[in-house]
């Protein structure tokens, strides 16, 4: 049995707060406002199944219908896990939980928080602010050791939302769909949409039997595999709950049921996924990132837009303008003499940032960023300046935190400067991995990015990465996975403080394409890209779903052009490119002035309706090809 103890009314959101009679657990449910009002009674018990009644008839009992689970999500090594066949895909609801009581919940405006105390002076404070006119909660969770013992942490969450559905008197049986983003390369945010009963996550016959859904991404390239976001959809009532992870390092999320209500929850990944886990002593505080939570009445794709206002954006007035790179013009050959010829076509279509993408640079100095001064005799500066004449900015492509030798890498001078595992150092195919614990690491960065960046006039800078740290590196803590942890707080800090470094500068945060496509990444830098598809017939249809993660114009779409085209293919290409901003690239001094005419009609076009694109975008995708890649049927968006 549980009580009802609170409902904080926040904006469009209702908070609702059960405890458990016999543990004190401390549940959390999310409803749209006005939802509680229409909260059914539930079962306590199920005996009169077909399955059920004969043992409960017997034996005079009722398999239990409920289970609540914590608000907060915490399991300490030594502790027991949850048994209903739980170990192994799920370390949730361990006795960790049992040791804390509620002492406190307090609202102060657009906040909430709950604080929660062990006997020992061990303290979780879970905090939510809702941020003013917002459509969400920003969710974290503290974990205090206030006691006198060491705590080896194995899993901790940053929200734990459930009770879902309370709108049904039972286990909501044909009503329940969950929602994720597949990613791979060049083809991300691909929309998954399964029912309960598709997924096998009925419950059994007696209602035991833990059913989980765990996923997330173990490897520095944050959300390769799945995008960090989950949603359970109510079919029957309209209502979708969604929760999203900022994600700028290795993190899991959870779905689960164990009796009738369904469970998501998110956070650090943990030690049976990851082998995450941190050693917390006394008197230190472990924190948990950033989680976004919702519940509305809508679709999916509108409760992943609910999110987007925690991602800064520019002035929603301003005009997009296209960008260009040179990437599908010179294929890593970037010349300045090809480069100037294309410079006042750029301008003519209206282009503000002219970036030059890989290949600049001399690759026989790995991580000095040396330019290659055979495609560039003046020096990068009076390239920049030469742009600047036609009222554009360069633009250039970094891919520092990896180091690609190609000599032995004693001979680089940078051998101590890479991340080991088990001693030995890390590497994929030919890339090191730089350590951005390393205060050397940090300043060598910060003279041969920063420091050229501002003496050579560059406004903008592609930050990619190519290839991903496994699942762990060596350093101070036991864990692997939490020494990755740590690497990337300082990766995501030297982005942020190129800011600082030079101002005015645009960070464009990419990882072979879409691989950074997450929150907390794409809050970092002014834009971030979608995808590596550069010239296929897929690109709106990647694009489209990206919107959901990103904004309009923060979301870098391709544009490739060719003296090829034809009108339809021309057409084709700039429409794609008004999916998100717009990025020119092939070969725009070849074009016949026909071609260019056609161009500069569609970036008229993009320019005029940019400033209601910016943040009231309403696109929407009917998509009835299961392929991308061939797609057939249609592929409808409105606005």
């Amino acid at each position: 049995m549980y009580d009802m103890i609170k409902i904080w009314k926040t904006g469009n959101l209702e908070v609702i707060f059960f405890k458990e009679q016999k543990t004190d657990i401390v549940s959390m449910a999310v409803l749209p406002a006005g939802a509680s009002e229409k909260i059914v009674p539930h079962r306590e018990g199920i005996r009169d199944t077909v399955a059920a009644k004969s043992i409960c008839t017997t034996l005079d009992f009722a398999f239990p219908a409920n289970n609540l689970e914590s608000l907060f999500q915490i399991k300490f090594a030594g502790d027991f896990s949850f048994p209903q066949h739980g170990p192994g895909m799920d370390m949730r609801n361990s006795t960790s939980i049992n040791r804390f009581k509620l002492i406190s919940q307090e609202e102060n405006g657009n906040s909430f928080c709950s604080v929660f105390e062990s006997d020992d002076n061990m303290r979780i404070i879970h905090s939510m602010t809702r941020p003013e006119g917002c459509n969400f909660l920003e969710c974290k969770t503290e974990f205090f050791n206030g006691s006198e013992t060491s705590r080896r942490v194995e899993m901790f969450t940053s929200f734990s939302m459930g009770m879902i559905s309370l709108l049904h008197p039972d286990d909501a049986s044909k009503s329940l769909k969950l929602h994720r983003y597949a990613s791979f390369w060049s083809s991300e945010a691909k929309h998954l949409e399964q029912t309960f009963e598709e997924l096998n996550m009925e419950i059994s016959w007696q209602s035991a039997g833990v059913r989980s859904q765990r996923f997330g991404q173990r490897s520095s390239m944050v959300n390769k595999e799945y995008q960090p976001f989950a949603a359970v959809e109510d079919t029957k009532h309209g209502i979708v709950w969604a929760a999203a992870l900022e994600a700028v390092s290795p993190w899991e999320m959870v779905v689960s049921r164990y009796c009738d209500f369904v469970n998501i929850s998110g956070g650090l990944p943990d030690r049976e996924f990851a082998g995450w886990f941190k050693d917390i002593a006394p008197g230190e505080t472990l924190t948990s990132p950033v989680a976004l939570v919702t519940a509305r009445y809508g679709s999916c794709s509108d409760a992943a837009r609910d999110f987007l206002p925690w991602q800064k954006t520019e002035d929603p007035q301003q005009v997009m303008h296209p960008t260009f790179s040179d990437w599908c013009t010179t294929w890593g050959r970037p010349d300045e003499k090809r480069l100037l010829k294309i410079a006042p076509v750029a301008a003519e279509l209206g282009v503000k940032y002219f970036q030059i993408d890989a290949g600049w640079f001399r690759i026989e100095e790995p991580g000095d960023w040396t330019i290659k001064k055979e495609y560039y005799p003046n020096g990068y500066k009076a390239f920049s300046e030469a742009l600047e004449k036609y009222g554009m900015k360069s633009g250039l492509w970094f891919e520092f935190e990896n180091l690609y030798p190609d000599k032995t890498l004693e001979d680089t001078g940078k051998a101590d400067w890479v991340h080991t595992l088990d001693g030995f150092p890390l590497r994929a195919g030919r890339a090191y991995f730089l350590d951005f614990r390393k205060p050397e690491v940090i300043a060598h960065l910060t003279e041969k990015v920063a420091t050229f960046l501002r003496e050579n006039k560059v406004g903008y800078i592609k930050i990619d990465y190519n290839s991903a740290i496994p699942f762990g590196v060596d350093g101070d803590s036991a864990s692997p996975a939490e020494n990755l942890q740590q690497h990337a707080a300082c990766v995501r800090k030297f982005h942020e403080d190129l800011h600082r470094l030079v101002p005015g500068l645009r960070i464009e945060e990419c990882s072979s394409g879409g691989h950074r496509l997450t929150p907390g990444w794409a809050k970092t830098g002014e834009y971030i890209s979608c995808t590596d598809a550069h010239e296929g017939v897929e690109i709106p249809l990647l694009a489209a779903e990206a919107l959901n993660f990103c904004y309009y114009d923060k979301a870098l779409v391709w544009s490739t052009l060719r003296p090829t085209d034809d009108d339809n293919r021309l057409s084709y290409s700039m429409c794609a490119g008004m999916m998100g901003q717009m990025t020119l690239s092939g070969d725009l001094e070849q074009l016949s002035a026909e071609q260019l005419a056609t161009v500069k009609k569609y970036v008229s076009f993009y320019e005029k309706i940019s400033p209601d694109l910016r943040l009231n975008s309403k696109l929407r995708i009917d998509q009835n090809s299961p392929s991308r890649i061939y797609p057939t049927g249609r592929a409808v968006y409105d606005s």
